[in-house]
């Protein structure tokens, strides 16, 4: 977002005008459990782990960790999100206890 924020104060756009979006991959649970579901990915779809694991991020990890990263782009003005989830058992757990910490 700060570079963003930068580029838009030197070609004179306003910031706020903008709607900031990005893609998030999730992946919930223990660091032991994403790193399940990575491997339960790769496997699936024949790919490698790497790339996988280089994609992973602010919505990896255990529900309050994403939950609160997640509040943080918020903050600091992303407006939409898209989800990517590794594991769709993992929806239903996203839906509780992410996005009720979220609102």
């Amino acid at each position: 977002m700060s570079v963003l924020r930068r580029h838009c104060e030197r070609v004179g756009r306003d910031f706020d005008e903008i709607i900031k979006a990005t893609t998030f991959r999730v992946a919930l649970g223990s660091e032991r459990e994403v790193e399940a579901k990575t491997l339960k990915m790769a496997k699936e779809y024949n790919i490698p782990v790497e790339p996988i694991k280089n994609r992973l991020g602010a919505a990896a990890g255990k529900p309050d960790k994403v939950a609160d990263n997640l509040k943080e782009f918020f903050d600091n003005g992303l407006g939409l999100v898209n989800l990517e989830f590794i594991d769709r058992d993992d929806i239903p757990l996203f839906a509780e206890e992410v996005i009720s910490q979220i609102r």
